[in-house]
């Protein structure tokens, strides 16, 4: 595996662990106690290999099954192996910079959940007390993705419980650390799917974080530096957040409406954008769901002529009144023959399986297909259906900072909006299985002032 058989304290002091050759940094005012568990420990591995994080948490479960869900077969194999290492953890007692003497935590409700198979419900969580550069939210509305959903249910096998989903976030700031200068106490606010980077390394330096070296730190379900837990999402009664990942939210919006934006928006308008999509192209659409519907609008806005492609016959006057030229049903084989070779962009944005070669052949010379859509399962492709035609298949994640910020001014000064359906927090766990049917008109946000119905 590339790894030593031992764990060890850095003999000079600096507060590193040595796993092999690779030496990982780990905050260690949580460690300075012996007998503390290794998943805490290892949830502070915030700067390195993501995939040994995943193995000293799994490393920790006190059952078989438990593992299993963290880990693919190929990985549980190798964290068995990795039960016999020696794990040196005595003796640390070593200053955290994270920790200092205005540290400290604050208790705030929250809906999550504690495993897999169980519902979501009132819970507390910890949230870090304001820093100098530190904003904090009290969160209006809160957008439901899909990815809540998956990550809830560990379908991922990377989940960290209890799990606060929620990273479509937008609400008033409450309180600003002493350096912060972008935000102040009444302005509206959001917060997307990232709440930390490192800041240095080449994409976070170009202002995109979500392709840090070292791992962004998502909204929820990554480690979070400041605390030593994982990091808790929008479903709750506030946040705190860095203010370099705090967004200004335009206030010719609906609010509610925004939410979806942060996550939905910036997944679509960032291919948009990238491959120059404008006056001039045809552009086709995949799926009219939480993602195509705000495609739709945001390719329509752009000066674009707008194919949606549906297998959905009951979507052709939503996809119609979103904005669109032409809507195709794509199970229709001679409709879909049709448009062979007369697309110069595709953007996917359905996560079912399905083939992506008869979306392919509409692509023109050098024509580009963007997967946003995560399928669970690999989908197959036909090598033929890109090497003729010199086509391109590729994959876009979410975007950063500044384009985010680009795409809500893009959209206030579009008025474009998620179309929703607003709840109370009570009312998750039926979301939820709505979501799996499909059964929402496009985006459920959740009015988080239900929340304080709670005690």
């Amino acid at each position: 595996m590339g790894l030593s058989h031992k764990i060890s304290a850095d003999s000079c002091g600096t507060g590193n662990y040595h796993i092999g050759q690779n030496a990982h940094p780990l905050t260690l005012a949580t460690l300075k106690k012996n007998g503390i568990n290794l998943s805490h420990a290892a949830r502070q591995l915030v700067k390195e290999d993501f995939q040994t994080y995943q193995y000293l948490i799994a490393m920790d479960q006190s059952n078989e099954q438990d593992m299993k869900l963290i880990a693919s077969p190929a990985e549980h194999s190798k964290i068995l192996l990795m039960r016999t290492f020696d794990l040196e953890r005595d003796s640390l007692d070593v200053p955290d910079p994270y920790f200092g003497a205005d540290s400290g935590t604050t208790r705030a409700k929250a809906y999550g959940t504690t495993a897999a198979d169980a519902p979501l419900k009132r819970m507390d969580i910890q949230r870090r007390n304001v820093t100098e550069r530190d904003v904090e939210i009290e969160i209006l509305y809160c957008g439901i993705c899909h990815s809540d959903l998956h990550t809830a249910k560990n379908e991922w096998g990377n989940s960290l419980y209890p799990v606060v989903p929620g990273h479509e976030i937008v609400g008033k700031v409450k309180q600003v650390g002493s350096k912060v200068t972008a935000f102040k106490a009444g302005d509206i606010a959001a917060v997307g799917c990232m709440v930390d980077s490192c800041r240095t390394c080449h994409p976070c330096k170009e202002g995109m974080e979500q392709f840090c070296k070292s791992f962004p730190t998502f909204t929820y379900n990554s480690p979070d530096k400041h605390i030593g837990e994982q990091t808790f999402g929008g479903y709750s009664e506030s946040i705190v957040v860095d203010e370099h990942f705090v967004l200004r939210v335009p206030t010719n919006l609906n609010l509610a409406a925004v939410a979806p934006l942060l996550c939905a928006g910036i997944t679509t308008y960032s291919p948009l954008k990238r491959w120059n999509v404008g006056a001039g192209k045809k552009v086709g659409i995949v799926g009219i769901g939480g993602l195509g519907h705000v495609a739709i609008k945001l390719a329509k806005a752009m000066g674009a002529y707008v194919v949606v492609f549906t297998t959905s016959k009951s979507k052709v006057k939503d996809a119609n009144e979103l904005g669109a030229n032409e809507v195709v049903i794509s199970t229709d084989e001679p409709a879909m023959s049709s448009y062979a070779n007369s697309l110069d962009f595709i953007l996917d944005t359905v996560s079912a399986t399905h083939n992506i070669n008869s979306y392919l052949n509409l692509l023109k010379l050098d024509g580009t297909f963007v997967m946003v859509g995560a399928p669970e399962h690999p989908l197959s492709l036909a090598a033929f259906s890109i090497i003729f035609p010199r086509r391109i298949l590729t994959g876009s994640l979410i975007g950063g900072i500044p384009e985010t910020q680009e795409m809500l001014n893009f959209c206030a000064k579009h008025n474009i909006t998620a179309d929703i359906e607003l709840i109370d927090i009570q009312e998750i766990n039926k979301a939820y299985e709505r979501l799996v049917k499909n059964d929402v008109h496009y985006r459920f946000v959740i009015d988080m002032s239900s929340l304080k119905k709670e005690t």
